[in-house]
């Protein structure tokens, strides 16, 4: 892995931006109760696929304009602020292979830390959110519990089973990706759109933290191991 761009980069650059572009757009009309568009996205794992394989700047591209190409696609048009968070999950994944010893048991400790934000804000899920994406009167506990519950059961089972530390770690830093680029974006939003602490994090970063952890534990693992073996295949 390279953390340069050069031809080849910008190759991947276009490719992994067209993948994650068309691939989110197949799922942007699943949406979930939140206070800003958030969709079932199982191409989140596309743009962590490319960071971990080809550097942070490949990643940061797939991810912010995958994510333009999207939402254009889908008529929702620009949005900087989730563009730009996209792009950071892309390239906070690219840079594990930058220095791969000892991030695992860093990565571990985000992952901590994210959660106990999380349950900090899981203390305003009986407290109302209004949006425009949410009927009058919507409260987050009547429809957020049994998805976390199961969304951190399937997570834990599918990490449990994972026997190569070379995946584990792959899952720990998809995991902090999304923990961070979902949370950048989550708090930058809080300027652009005039959100409050309390909507964001309930109305945009739980639901989305919660589901895409959900795509990466399941999805990425398959994903590099494919990658790994056509690479064996092609004798490199």
């Amino acid at each position: 892995m390279k953390a340069k761009v050069d031809s080849r980069a910008i190759v991947r650059m276009a490719t992994g931006a067209a993948l994650y572009g068309v691939f989110s757009w197949l799922t942007n009309v699943l949406p979930l109760p939140s206070v800003s568009l958030v969709s079932v996205r199982p191409a989140i794992v596309i743009p962590i696929f490319f960071g971990l394989s080809w550097g942070p700047w490949v990643g940061f591209f797939v991810g912010g304009v995958g994510n333009l190409i999207g939402d254009t696609l889908s008529g929702i048009g620009f949005y900087p602020v989730w563009d730009l968070g996209n792009a950071v999950v892309g390239g906070l994944a690219g840079l594990v292979p930058l220095g791969r010893k000892g991030l695992a048991d860093l990565g571990t400790w985000l992952c901590i830390c994210a959660l106990m934000i999380l349950g900090a804000s899981m203390r305003n899920l009986n407290q109302p959110l209004e949006s425009n994406f949410l009927p009058a009167g919507w409260i987050p506990s009547e429809h957020y519990l049994w998805p976390i519950g199961l969304g951190i059961a399937l997570t834990a089972t599918w990490f449990a089973s994972l026997i190569k530390a070379r995946a584990r770690t792959d899952v720990v830093w998809g995991l902090v990706s999304i923990a961070g680029g979902i949370g950048f974006a989550s708090l930058l939003d809080m300027a652009y759109s005039g959100l409050s602490f309390q909507a964001t994090m309930i109305g945009q970063f739980l639901p989305a933290v919660i589901v895409n952890s959900v795509n990466v534990a399941v999805l990425l693992p398959p994903l590099i191991r494919a990658y790994e073996r056509a690479l064996e295949r092609a004798g490199r």
